[in-house]
């Protein structure tokens, strides 16, 4: 009896495991249904992406993202696979972005911009065309064209980069629906760089920030000339009174990174300190491993407002204080002189009339 009740055990703990196999099987029933999308929280809209180097691409083909060498070819079209591994339809915004450089050092890739006049003659986005939108099905894998046009002759590279916009699109009607921003660069190589295309940082522009009357920093508005990236660089900016030496504005920023012909603001604070007026020698240094640039200009403070003058005007000036001060200097030499010969005189004539 005790073996029989023993199997009737074992046949009972069999069927257990069965109807609990059968239970947590259930949502993946024999029909195929597939799981609704219910929240971002329990599907998000997410996609994977691959970006398919060509074999000539610099770097390799673990890079990462493009980096094309100078084009021969009027045309040449390059992939990015797009995979939807979520069980929902997912919309696809996709344009073309150049790097900007942000104002606090670093390469920006999420904002349009119109090439930079004098810097940029033909931005990378103008010869790089994408589809605007695609539809992507749960599950479906499909392959982005990318397709470049020769650009016109010219050296360094143009930095851009493809951006990809993820979105629901059960949800696109919604008034708050999530979007996921995926980004590829995309590198074009144009002539080497010779040392003589080698500049410093320019700065174009000068003024002064306010706060109601009160100056609260210095804002210089740089240009990176070069068509080529600034990565780790050190800039230290210095303004000193050419009177007083005391009054002194000074900021330092390491580690950089600056796009290719862009230009960037960098401010410096004040910190509460007054904006003295006067004439100031303003020093630009400029270093990575690759360089290292000094530049010298003189500039004008008066009222809270600042310009850049020439150098000649500067020392027209300061030769024309230096003459104001040597005549004062002289008269008041004079005025000592004169004074002393009268108290003399009339020391004198006393003592002939009581000594």
């Amino acid at each position: 009896m005790s073996w029989l009740n023993g199997r009737k055990n074992s046949w009972l703990i069999i069927a257990i495991c069965f109807v609990t196999a059968g239970l947590l099987l259930q949502p993946m029933s024999v029909e195929g249904k597939k799981a609704k999308y219910k929240s971002p929280d329990e599907d998000p809209v997410t996609i994977t992406i691959l970006p398919k180097l060509p074999n000539d691409n610099i770097g390799g083909k673990c890079l990462g993202y493009f980096n094309l060498p100078q084009q021969k070819k009027q045309q040449r079209v390059e992939k990015i696979n797009v995979f939807n591994p979520t069980n929902q339809t997912i919309r696809l915004k996709i344009k073309v972005v150049d790097a900007a450089t942000n104002n606090n050092g670093s390469i920006d890739y999420t904002k349009a911009r119109q090439p930079e006049k004098g810097l940029l003659k033909q931005a990378g986005s103008q010869v790089i065309a994408v589809p605007k939108s695609l539809m992507i099905k749960p599950q479906e894998s499909i392959d982005i064209p990318i397709k470049i046009d020769k650009p016109t002759a010219f050296s360094g590279i143009k930095a851009s980069a493809i951006q990809i916009l993820a979105s629901d699109e059960e949800a696109s009607q919604a008034a708050v629906q999530n979007e996921y921003v995926y980004t590829i660069g995309v590198l074009l190589n144009g002539r080497k760089l010779t040392k003589k295309d080698v500049q410093p940082l320019k700065i174009d522009q000068i003024d002064v920030q306010k706060s109601g009357d009160r100056a609260t920093a210095i804002k210089f508005h740089f240009e990176n000339q070069m068509p080529m990236y600034l990565k780790q660089m050190n800039l230290k900016t210095t303004l000193v009174n050419q009177k007083v030496a005391f009054f002194k504005y000074e900021k330092y920023q390491k580690d950089m990174k600056i796009a290719p012909s862009s230009k960037f603001t960098d401010n410096l604070a004040l910190g509460g300190k007054r904006l003295v007026d006067g004439y100031y020698r303003l020093t630009v240094e400029n270093q990575n491993d690759e360089y290292q640039k000094k530049q010298t200009s003189y500039v004008r403070i008066k009222n809270n407002k600042i310009e850049f003058i020439q150098k000649n005007t500067y020392q027209k000036e300061q030769q024309q204080f230096l003459r104001w001060l040597a005549a004062g200097i002289t008269a008041l030499i004079i005025i000592v002189i004169g004074t002393w010969v009268m108290i003399k005189r009339k020391k004198a004539k006393w003592w002939n009339a009581y000594g």
